[in-house]
């Protein structure tokens, strides 16, 4: 099977350049904590970041510089929140599935239960 390679606007891009990554490239996930409202660090409160390259050179540049600046905490000590239109569209899709499944599953009930009691 020949594999066409991806499009350049497909491809996600160097968070150090902006250049689409070539398929082969370079991932670097840095961990910190986080600090609660009140200031308090716990070892259970993380803030991840994950980065991809499209070389060794912009992974190390990247290294060098300071990390990004934490989230905004709001007064119950979480990073504010900013949905993205697909989590505001996602639980609404999944309820609309689910109660149609539960319609057609309760059709289905008592098509079965017609057939073998003869209701």
């Amino acid at each position: 099977m020949n594999e066409s390679p991806t499009p350049d606007e497909e491809r996600t891009p160097c968070d150090y350049c902006g250049t689409p990554v070539p398929e082969l490239w370079f991932g670097l996930e840095v961990t910190r904590p986080y600090p609660t409202s009140d200031g308090e660090i716990s070892r259970f409160n993380r803030e991840y970041v994950d980065l991809i390259f499209c070389n060794q050179q912009h992974a190390a540049l990247w290294m060098q510089t300071a990390l990004p600046a934490l989230d905004p905490i709001a007064p119950d000590g979480d990073p504010v929140w900013h949905p993205h239109a697909n989590d505001r569209f996602f639980w609404p899709l999944v309820i609309t599935g689910a109660v149609i499944l539960g319609g057609l599953v309760a059709v289905g009930a008592f098509t079965l239960l017609r057939q073998i009691f003869g209701l």
